[in-house]
């Protein structure tokens, strides 16, 4: 994410211990610039081994008003890659500090999570879910309070074959959202 105070934010995640170990906790992090990306630092976000969870994937939404909210995506068992929640971090100061993670939603199959902003400052998270009984269905869920709760998922109809399908280009179908 780019901002006009030349402010760059990049949500990642990897492994701040030994890749090999058991379990192998993961961390969702930010890597903020304040210089336009010629220096980065690591702001951990979700850490895997102070919380004793994993955490991947993360994407963030940011309100006319500043706030900062970022979702996690957490998973139980990373040999998989699925069976998990989706957990929410919110920041004031432009990314310098984080809260720490709360889970938002539990839809047992997870996936990246995909954010966008309605113009009514609703926020649409979408992602791999298991809807009905069904893994690897592509849903979707909305906040009215900053990403604190979801309403459940809905089947957004774009699954594709097999489980651990992920259609994250799904997003497009709301061009009306941006």
């Amino acid at each position: 994410m780019q901002f006009a105070d030349h402010i760059l934010l990049w949500p990642a995640y990897c492994s701040l211990t030994d890749p090999f170990a058991q379990p192998p906790y993961l961390s969702s992090f930010v890597m903020r610039s304040t210089d336009g990306g010629m220096t980065w630092i690591q702001i951990i976000v979700g850490s895997g081994v102070k919380d004793g969870r994993n955490y991947d994937e993360s994407a963030i939404a940011v309100w006319p008003n500043g706030l900062m909210v970022m979702i996690l995506r957490q998973t139980i068992d990373v040999s998989y890659d699925i069976y998990g929640s989706y957990w929410r971090s919110q920041s004031t100061d432009s990314g310098v500090t984080w809260s720490a993670p709360k889970q938002v939603v539990n839809v047992s199959d997870v996936s990246r999570p995909t954010l966008a902003l309605l113009r009514s400052g609703g926020l649409v998270l979408m992602g791999r879910a298991e809807i009905a009984g069904v893994e690897g269905t592509t849903g979707f869920g909305t906040s009215w309070d900053e990403g604190q709760t979801f309403t459940q998922f809905s089947d957004l109809g774009v699954s594709g074959p097999g489980l651990g399908w992920d259609q994250y280009d799904a997003m497009s179908i709301l061009p009306m959202a941006r």
